[in-house]
């Protein structure tokens, strides 16, 4: 049994696909040049990781990063 890393966001032939990870998702298992299968309805196809990359949502957390000693807070942002 596979483990579900994401789902598919965007993607192109050329650039290739766009992945949102699950929550569940362990990040430091993201390596550049890990195999991964990508399961569409019909057919599976392969692929290999050559970038990771972390964004937020809302670009004011960068400026003032929530508290993380409280233990609700660390939780949500893990």
């Amino acid at each position: 049994m596979s483990e579900r890393l994401g789902i598919v966001v965007s993607g192109s032939l050329n650039k290739g696909v766009e992945v949102k990870l699950d929550s569940s998702a362990p990040i430091e298992d993201m390596a550049v040049g890990r195999f991964v299968t990508i399961e569409g309805q019909k057919r599976r196809f392969f692929g290999m990781i050559t970038d990771v990359s972390l964004g937020v949502i809302d670009q004011k957390l960068t400026l003032t990063p929530p508290d993380v000693s409280d233990p609700f807070i660390a939780e949500v942002l893990a």
